[in-house]
């Protein structure tokens, strides 16, 4: 809305379904980091894009995003011993955790460079691990949240509609193998 022309506060709410003090909060917001710039002439404030400041962000987005796909497959060697990624909707994710444990699943969002999600199951497991029939491939849904931050990048992570009786033990999984590639990826 303001890439090409600057634009007051009042033009711009005008634009959106939301009250002129919200999109000033929010304004505010972009000021303060430097995104959108401010020319003030007399009683009226014009807002622009600071097109060099969004293009360092979307610099540092992709370079997000490209290291986290590339600690996804990380993450994937690192707690398996095959594995095939793709990374984009509809996209397979499947990782043979030990010989005669795959996990698979689809890819169902990718949104470079903050989020991505994907199915989760069992597509074949050991006998011994008969619990982890219950959770055939396409049941439940993994979902990682990424977040720069000035000391590196905050990761959220979600494993959701997993029957109760096998909680716990994906837990104690998915800690311990996140705790492995977090080790992978310090410097």
């Amino acid at each position: 809305m303001v890439w090409r022309e600057e634009r007051t506060a009042g033009e711009i709410a005008a634009g959106f379904a939301m009250s002129r003090p919200s999109v000033s909060q929010h304004l505010s917001v972009l000021l303060e980091s430097k995104l959108v710039a401010v020319r003030r002439a007399k009683t009226r404030r014009f807002y622009r894009a600071n097109r060099e400041a969004i293009e360092r962000l979307r610099s540092e987005l992709e370079a997000l995003w490209d290291n986290s796909l590339d600690a996804l497959n990380a993450m994937a060697r690192w707690i398996g011993i095959a594995h095939r990624i793709e990374p984009r909707p509809g996209g397979e994710f499947r990782v043979e955790i030990s010989r005669g444990n795959v996990a698979r699943g689809h890819f169902t969002r990718v949104e470079p460079p903050l989020s991505l999600a994907f199915t989760f199951g069992w597509g074949q497991h050991e006998p011994h691990l008969w619990e982890l029939a219950l959770l055939p491939p396409g049941r439940s849904l993994v979902e990682f949240e990424l977040e720069p931050r000035d000391s590196g990048t905050l990761l959220r992570f979600r494993h959701s509609c997993l029957p109760r009786t096998i909680v716990e033990m994906h837990g104690e999984r998915w800690s311990r193998h996140l705790a492995r590639l977090a080790a992978t990826l310090r410097p």
